[in-house]
């Protein structure tokens, strides 16, 4: 069984709790060896670090949308967490309303979303970007999103669906990356030491290939009949920090042609997002 002290791992951003996500066949010991925070020792070895608020994290961390309802055992089976440690964070969680207990289940509560509600507010970034993603879709037809690598997944920031119906996705929603074209691209650009384990039978298309064409593209993407292409979103420094695609559905176009015929109009909207950042570098360097 996997423990968290045998893992590779890297800090991890946490965006949003508590929202829907897609595993994509990624088993929940998988997703959270590569998106928990790493609660069984100090990584920092100095006094900053608060091991009983990494636990705490860990915990919350521990449910998601295929798993909603979970038992102590189950929590610290998935955590690799003492069972008594893990009864203590739930305890204090309960008494702050985070998690709700019924007999010996416990649920998250709506008061989690308090963190991603108070992100999304701070950050303005859908203010900023969304405009730029309705003329994606209004001159496409497709779904149009942006979103950030959260260790093997990315975190959709803001989304503006087609006018057709297609797969529902919202902010908050987590996809695999490597399944992904905004993942792939995110990879891609990835530092080394953000980069997750991930398993290279999984990949649809290397990240090294998308780093030398500067996009990436994804037919069927996640076993449904989507072809996404994703580009990236460089902060002020240069940086890559997330990604926006568009995604089309139900249509007979190959990946060549579906980049001749969107490329251009996303490089647009992304060259139009980076100079909206270069007018506010706090918004991308804060945030992200």
């Amino acid at each position: 069984m996997w423990t968290a002290d045998s893992a590779t791992t890297s800090t991890v951003l946490i965006l949003v709790l508590g929202t829907p996500s897609f595993s994509g066949g990624i088993s929940l010991e998988d997703r959270l060896r590569a998106m928990t925070i790493t609660a069984l020792h100090n990584p920092r070895e100095d006094g900053e670090y608060i091991t009983g608020l990494a636990r705490g994290l860990s915990v919350l961390r521990a449910f998601s949308a295929e798993r909603p309802d979970l038992s102590l055992s189950q929590i610290a089976v998935a955590t690799s967490l003492n069972p008594a440690v893990v009864r203590r964070c739930l305890n204090t969680l309960v008494h702050l309303g985070y998690v709700a207990q019924n007999g010996r289940r416990f649920q998250l509560r709506p008061e989690v979303m308090i963190f991603a509600a108070a992100f999304l507010e701070s950050s303005r970034i859908e203010e900023l970007v969304k405009p730029y993603l309705e003329e994606i879709r209004d001159e496409t037809g497709d779904s149009a999103s942006m979103a950030v690598l959260s260790g093997r997944d990315i975190v959709y920031l803001v989304h503006v669906p087609a006018n057709r119906l297609t797969r529902v996705a919202s902010v908050g929603t987590r996809l695999p990356a490597s399944e992904t074209a905004m993942g792939l691209i995110l990879l891609a650009f990835a530092e080394r030491n953000e980069q997750p384990i991930l398993q290279a039978t999984s990949l649809v298309e290397s990240p090294e290939k998308a780093k030398r064409s500067g996009y990436a593209v994804v037919q069927d993407e996640m076993g449904s009949d989507i072809t996404s292409i994703a580009v990236p979103i460089m902060r002020p420094d240069g940086r890559v920090f997330a990604a926006i695609n568009c995604a089309s559905a139900g249509q007979p176009l190959s990946p060549n042609g579906l980049a001749n015929s969107r490329l251009p109009v996303l490089n647009a909207a992304r060259e139009r997002i980076e100079a909206q950042l270069q007018l506010n570098p706090l918004l991308a360097q804060a945030a992200f």
